[in-house]
């Protein structure tokens, strides 16, 4: 584990819902990927997530789904979120979001109900890109 890792993992706890959502979707884009440091992402996630902004949130999916993490109770707890939160998203975190939980077959139909629901009212903003991950 690299000295940046083992930092992140030991101060991951104390971090704002934005540096934590974003700091786990750098480790994984890079492929950086420690049991310690994913558990420290999980750990320090839950008790956030209700102020997640949904950027945030995209990112923390996003971040599992690249690390191919699928822990049930995060999941369900993080779908949740997501739902309460739907309307919130633009068009690319619509459709980060449904190819994260997409990638990690996460089934859970009124979460794609409620990402289509919310893709319809948005789909200006939605790319090809961003289409195909919803469709």
């Amino acid at each position: 584990m690299s000295a940046l890792e083992q930092q992140a993992t030991a101060t991951i706890h104390r971090f704002k819902e934005r540096d934590l959502a974003e700091t786990s979707w750098a480790f994984a884009k890079l492929s950086i990927r420690s049991e310690p440091l994913v558990d420290a992402v999980l750990v320090a996630t839950m008790p956030k997530l209700s102020t997640f902004p949904v950027r945030g949130l995209a990112n923390i999916v996003r971040a599992l789904a690249t690390w191919r993490v699928h822990e049930e109770t995060v999941m369900v707890a993080l779908s949740q979120s997501v739902k309460s939160k739907c309307h919130q998203f633009v068009g690319q975190g619509l459709g980060n979001i449904a190819w994260s939980f997409a990638t990690l077959k996460h089934a859970d139909d009124t979460l794609f109900e409620a990402i289509a629901s919310a893709s319809m009212r948005r789909i200006s903003e939605l790319s090809l890109q961003n289409l195909s991950n919803i469709g």
